[in-house]
């Protein structure tokens, strides 16, 4: 994701305090590119059937 698409609301919803802070810790080196990757927990007993267990 280049830096430019980077915005306060993308920076606090990843957890930092803004921009400059995501960027102190996200960037490194000469890379342009950051990467947003977005995790969605889904609790063990979630109502989603597992085939491969056989209990």
């Amino acid at each position: 994701m280049p830096i430019a698409r980077w915005n306060f609301g993308l920076a606090r919803e990843s957890g930092f305090l803004g921009v400059v802070d995501l960027l102190k810790i996200a960037k490194h080196g000469r890379g342009d590119n950051i990467y947003l990757v977005r995790f969605h927990y889904r609790p063990p007993d979630a109502g989603r059937t597992d085939e491969t267990d056989p209990a």
